[in-house]
Protein backbone atom coordinates (compact mmCIF):
# COMPACT_ATOMS: atom_id res chain seq x y z
CA UNK A 1 0.00 0.00 0.00
CA UNK A 2 2.93 2.69 0.92
CA UNK A 3 3.78 1.78 -2.80
CA UNK A 4 1.01 2.32 -4.53
CA UNK A 5 0.86 6.21 -2.97
CA UNK A 6 4.74 6.86 -3.50
CA UNK A 7 3.43 5.54 -7.21
CA UNK A 8 0.89 8.13 -7.56
CA UNK A 9 2.84 11.02 -6.01
CA UNK A 10 5.26 10.36 -8.21
CA UNK A 11 3.46 10.04 -11.54
CA UNK A 12 1.79 13.37 -9.77
CA UNK A 13 4.79 15.14 -9.61
CA UNK A 14 6.18 14.29 -12.99
CA UNK A 15 2.92 15.49 -14.78
CA UNK A 16 3.09 18.68 -13.02
CA UNK A 17 6.08 20.75 -15.24
CA UNK A 18 3.47 20.09 -18.08
CA UNK A 19 0.92 21.83 -16.04
CA UNK A 20 2.60 24.98 -15.58
CA UNK A 21 1.18 27.95 -17.00
CA UNK A 22 1.37 27.80 -20.05
CA UNK A 23 -0.14 24.30 -20.21
CA UNK A 24 1.14 22.10 -22.59
CA UNK A 25 -1.03 18.99 -21.01
CA UNK A 26 -4.36 18.96 -19.51
CA UNK A 27 -5.48 16.40 -16.89
CA UNK A 28 -9.62 17.06 -17.06
CA UNK A 29 -11.94 15.12 -15.56
CA UNK A 30 -10.59 12.12 -16.34
CA UNK A 31 -7.59 11.89 -14.77
CA UNK A 32 -8.63 14.20 -11.43
CA UNK A 33 -11.28 11.79 -11.15
CA UNK A 34 -9.20 8.51 -11.59
CA UNK A 35 -7.09 10.12 -8.84
CA UNK A 36 -9.95 10.71 -6.73
CA UNK A 37 -10.73 7.15 -6.69
CA UNK A 38 -7.72 6.05 -6.13
CA UNK A 39 -6.97 7.90 -3.04
CA UNK A 40 -10.21 6.93 -1.77
CA UNK A 41 -9.36 3.13 -2.47
CA UNK A 42 -6.01 3.88 -0.39
CA UNK A 43 -8.37 5.70 2.59
CA UNK A 44 -10.24 2.08 2.69
CA UNK A 45 -7.63 0.67 2.82
CA UNK A 46 -5.87 2.54 5.31
CA UNK A 47 -8.55 2.01 7.67
CA UNK A 48 -8.38 -1.54 7.90
CA UNK A 49 -4.89 -1.49 9.72
CA UNK A 50 -5.95 1.53 11.77
CA UNK A 51 -9.52 2.88 12.32
CA UNK A 52 -8.17 6.62 12.89
CA UNK A 53 -6.56 6.74 9.50
CA UNK A 54 -10.11 7.15 8.19
CA UNK A 55 -11.06 10.01 10.13
CA UNK A 56 -7.55 11.64 8.98
CA UNK A 57 -8.69 10.84 5.36
CA UNK A 58 -12.16 12.40 5.50
CA UNK A 59 -11.04 15.75 6.71
CA UNK A 60 -8.02 15.74 4.25
CA UNK A 61 -10.65 14.89 1.83
CA UNK A 62 -13.43 17.36 3.17
CA UNK A 63 -11.07 20.29 3.18
CA UNK A 64 -10.93 19.76 -0.92
CA UNK A 65 -14.95 19.02 -1.28
CA UNK A 66 -15.76 22.12 0.93
CA UNK A 67 -13.18 24.43 -1.23
CA UNK A 68 -14.82 23.32 -4.83
CA UNK A 69 -18.63 23.23 -3.09
CA UNK A 70 -18.03 26.58 -2.34
CA UNK A 71 -16.64 28.13 -5.35
CA UNK A 72 -19.01 26.13 -7.69
CA UNK A 73 -21.60 27.96 -5.18
CA UNK A 74 -19.67 31.49 -5.38
CA UNK A 75 -19.40 31.29 -9.73
CA UNK A 76 -23.25 29.99 -10.04
CA UNK A 77 -24.33 33.06 -7.63
CA UNK A 78 -22.57 35.48 -9.63
CA UNK A 79 -24.22 36.21 -12.61
CA UNK A 80 -21.86 37.85 -15.18
CA UNK A 81 -19.54 34.97 -14.36
CA UNK A 82 -21.44 32.12 -14.34
CA UNK A 83 -21.20 29.94 -17.73
CA UNK A 84 -24.66 29.95 -18.59
CA UNK A 85 -24.20 33.42 -19.12
CA UNK A 86 -21.05 33.20 -21.11
CA UNK A 87 -22.77 30.36 -23.17
CA UNK A 88 -26.05 32.46 -24.17
CA UNK A 89 -23.88 35.67 -24.48
CA UNK A 90 -21.97 33.76 -27.40
CA UNK A 91 -24.77 32.22 -28.78
CA UNK A 92 -27.18 35.03 -28.95
CA UNK A 93 -25.05 38.16 -30.01
CA UNK A 94 -21.25 38.25 -29.62
CA UNK A 95 -18.54 36.71 -31.67
CA UNK A 96 -19.64 33.31 -32.94
CA UNK A 97 -23.82 34.02 -33.01
CA UNK A 98 -23.45 37.67 -34.19
CA UNK A 99 -21.17 37.23 -36.89
CA UNK A 100 -23.62 34.70 -38.63
CA UNK A 101 -26.68 36.39 -38.06
CA UNK A 102 -25.21 39.78 -39.20
CA UNK A 103 -24.26 38.06 -42.36
CA UNK A 104 -28.16 36.41 -42.66
CA UNK A 105 -29.33 39.75 -42.49
CA UNK A 106 -27.14 41.77 -44.72
CA UNK A 107 -27.70 39.57 -47.66
CA UNK A 108 -31.41 39.42 -47.12
CA UNK A 109 -31.23 43.64 -47.41
CA UNK A 110 -30.49 43.21 -51.25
Amino acid sequence: MPAAGLILGAASLGFLPWNWPPAKIFMGDVGSGYIGYFLSVLAIAAARYDSVAIWVWLVLGGVFFVDSTVTLVRRDSEVSGSIRHTAVTRISGSRVGGVATGRLRSRSRF
